[in-house]
């Protein structure tokens, strides 16, 4: 007797049990409501992480497996299928005239939310194990601002740069070449032109990469690789450009920026696809010589005249903070200074900012340290201008 009502006991307490659990379909249909809101938020973020960590692994040439692109693929699906239970769930059906919660509808719909709640916790949970916490941060787009030196509203410039500007938007234009004397602010320009095709977005990636007189393959493959966020297995330079070049084919468009070029660079022996393999690939040179931008084949040579003698006048009086306040002998020395100093906006601004706030004695030595300074060569600018520094 006493087994069957232990028994007895036992099947009341589990359908009592099973009946709240039941209920609470009914009780927390609100609570169910929330949760999936903040799951479906959830499983955004993390997609998005998902994507980004395939994209960053496409840049650095892997494989991307099956499983993660399945994932990818079912997180649209239940992103769909979500914003969907959310919406039915949201229309609170009625019955009784409008006076009474259609109950049955309230505990399918309450069933259904959990279940979905649950499922999407454990789906939200395996695509976080296919999210790579190691990414490159994009750089912020302003640190150009800071980093390049502003030298645009000189009408000497506005000519150059509405060229080059011309020449980046040409689709039939592939080889741009800039020009003029070591100083003359060819980089400053590059960089400015780099500014507004990142912001206007002409293409799905800009690289900007220093060369020097010195051509070593393997640095500017890295000083490449290391732009596009991409690090090759490869250590031979003949396998590196081929990865390389691969890379670069895999973009719609592409804009390079090569910086104080002194001779005629070998493409495929760097990896940089020419226009014939690539269409939307474009290049700039910075150079100079009018000769290199020649034996590369530029389409535009744009030369880079030097700064005006008022031109030159103004740049040193902002570098060197020079006002109505600055007693006339150290305007006038300032004046002889930047006479100096060729036009040439690197040495201007490098001596003026020297100079600034320092005595007349030290004005007079810097002026007559670069007035006893002799070029060696004139396509290198001026020689040794900041031995007056």
């Amino acid at each position: 007797m006493d087994c069957l009502v232990g028994f007895a006991s036992s099947v009341s307490r589990d359908l009592v049990c099973g009946a709240l659990n039941q209920l609470r379909y009914l009780r927390s249909f609100n609570n169910f409501v929330k949760k999936l809101e903040q799951g479906e938020d959830d499983l955004i973020v993390t997609r998005d992480d998902v994507q980004k960590s395939v994209e960053d692994a496409k840049r650095k040439t892997k494989e991307i497996s099956g499983v993660v692109d399945k994932w990818l693929q079912n997180a649209m699906s239940d992103i769909g299928k979500v914003n969907q239970l959310l919406e039915e769930a949201r229309t609170n059906k009625m019955c009784c005239f409008g006076y009474c919660p259609n109950w049955i509808w309230r505990y399918r719909t309450g069933k259904k939310l959990a279940n979905k709640v649950f499922d999407l916790e454990k789906f939200i949970d395996e695509g976080k194990n296919y999210v790579s916490f190691d990414r490159n941060a994009t750089l912020p787009s302003d640190t150009l601002d800071i980093l390049s030196e502003k030298c645009m509203n000189f009408e000497s410039r506005q000519s150059a740069y509405d060229q080059l500007l011309d020449g980046v938007k040409n689709n039939d234009v592939s080889m741009i070449g800039l020009y003029g004397m070591g100083g003359c602010g060819k980089t400053t320009l590059a960089m400015e032109i780099r500014k507004f095709v990142e912001a206007e977005h002409l293409f799905e990636k800009v690289l900007f990469v220093p060369v020097s007189s010195t051509v070593e393959v393997g640095r500017i493959q890295e000083k490449i690789t290391s732009s596009l966020q991409v690090e090759f297995p490869e250590t031979e330079e003949m396998q590196r450009a081929q990865r390389l070049c691969s890379t670069l084919t895999k973009k719609k468009t592409v804009f390079i920026i090569l910086d104080d070029v002194w001779e005629k660079l070998d493409f495929g022996r760097i990896g940089i696809p020419s226009s014939e393999h690539h269409k939307g690939c474009k290049i700039l040179i910075t150079t100079r010589s009018e000769a290199v931008c020649t034996l590369m084949d530029c389409q535009r040579k744009i030369s880079l005249p030097n700064l005006t003698h008022e031109e030159a006048w103004t740049l040193f009086q902002n570098k060197a903070l020079i006002s109505d306040a600055t007693s006339h002998t150290l305007k006038d020395l300032g004046r002889l200074i930047s006479d100096e100093c060729k036009g040439l906006p690197v040495a201007i601004a490098a001596v003026a900012c020297s100079l600034k706030g320092k005595y007349e004695t030290e004005w007079r030595v810097a002026l007559n340290r670069l007035s006893h300074s002799k070029p060696i060569n004139i396509e290198r600018g001026l020689t040794n201008p900041y031995k007056c520094l």
